[in-house]
């Protein structure tokens, strides 16, 4: 009785493993599949972008000026410190002597 236990659960274990190989698996697609799919893809994404350029180039503009500001104050912020320095290594020097 117990082998007939054993050999009914394996059957149903290879059973269940079986059902579930074939689903959400997709085939593995060709390089001019993917190359179809990514062209489409980028396609859209200008399309989309051209239905409202002025707000598509107001963001740019606008990225472009914060990122020209920040640069601005990390430069203020790096030429002050080395002035900083400078007057530093300065009076040090003018103590040494």
């Amino acid at each position: 009785m117990p082998t007939w236990r054993a050999f009914a659960i394996a059957l149903v274990a290879v059973g269940l493993t079986a059902c579930g190989k074939g689903k959400g698996k997709d085939e593995p697609k060709t390089a001019e599949q993917q190359r179809a799919e990514r062209e489409a893809f980028i396609k859209a994404r200008e399309e989309r972008a051209m239905q409202n350029p002025d707000q598509v180039f107001g963001k740019a503009l606008k990225a472009q000026e914060a990122a020209a500001k920040r640069s601005a104050d990390y430069r203020k912020k790096v030429d002050e410190e080395t002035l900083k320095r400078e007057q530093e290594a300065a009076k040090d020097e003018g103590k040494s002597k």
